[in-house]
């Protein structure tokens, strides 16, 4: 457009100085407006810029909280879940599928340990049946002024305003909050767990401190109509390339009669990462 305007004008052909110079502008202008629009990537960079790129090992800190807004006394972590194939975790406030084994895997990694969820994660169960055996839960909610008492054992319940709160608030509870004991083959170091929902996810996903990711994949696709009440799991580039597949393994009664195929993966945080939160 710049060039039929240019020679419009001048009627000179793209060897016309008077057409050169509006080029050459539009291009400096587009570059101009690329570079103030990512301002992170300039040479100087952006003092209040939060997320950005790092050359070390090609990682992204797009999708991952930096070390130096995480608050000392949070403990390291693990976060634990159930998905489709098209990351669903939840419909309607409850799970699509019933997989007694998958149950009884979620209970083993949780039990007797601080578990932080969603609000709504909480309401699954009407009688609170569904973290009955973990020592403590933190409930992560901005709308839910206290705790019922009368539903709930309030005792063994907290409520934080902020996920960040919520590890602020585990990091108290924790019998061992800097987890000296970890090791490859030693999962019961980790004290605290995260079991969604979606949102807790999210901010879980992409903090230092989450150690592990343990997953229970069910090897079905679930339609779903976009109006109904439908929680999914982040996407997997999110968070992926700060974890390594660490074990996976084919449910016991995986595919038998009606039961859907599943399998249980762990993902544990790559060791040049782990360097980084010591």
């Amino acid at each position: 457009m710049f060039r039929r305007l240019a020679q419009a004008c001048c009627g000179g052909g793209v060897g016309c100085v008077y057409t050169r110079h509006i080029i050459r502008s539009r291009i400096r202008l587009n570059t101009r407006s690329y570079v103030k629009a990512v301002d992170w990537a300039s040479p100087g960079g952006s003092a209040s810029a939060k997320k950005r790129w790092s050359s070390e090992d090609d990682e992204c800190k797009t999708c991952q909280t930096l070390t130096s807004d995480v608050d000392d006394s949070a403990p390291k972590f693990a976060v634990v879940a159930a998905l489709s194939k098209n990351r669903v975790i939840g419909m309607e406030g409850d799970l699509p599928w019933s997989l007694p084994e998958d149950r009884q895997h979620f209970e083993d990694l949780t039990r007797d340990k601080v578990l932080i969820i969603g609000r709504r994660t909480l309401d699954e169960r009407e009688d609170g049946s569904h973290i009955s055996h973990v020592r403590h839960s933190i409930v992560v909610s901005t709308t839910v002024a206290e705790l019922d008492s009368d539903r709930y054992d309030t005792k063994r319940l907290s409520l934080a305003r902020s996920f960040n709160d919520a590890l602020v608030l585990a990091g108290d509870m924790t019998e061992n909050n800097d987890c000296e004991a970890h090791n490859d083959n030693n999962e019961d170091s980790i004290d605290c767990w995260v079991g969604g929902g979606e949102r807790i996810y999210a901010e879980a996903l992409k903090h230092p401190k989450c150690q592990e990711v343990h997953l229970t994949q069910v090897d079905v696709e679930i339609d779903f109509d976009p109006s109904l009440d439908v929680t999914l799991f982040p996407r997997k580039y999110i968070w992926d390339r700060h974890f390594a597949l660490h074990e996976k393994r084919e449910g016991n009664n995986s595919g038998i009669g009606n039961t859907p195929k599943y399998e249980f993966i762990t993902y544990k945080r790559k060791a040049f990462l782990n360097s980084q939160i010591i």
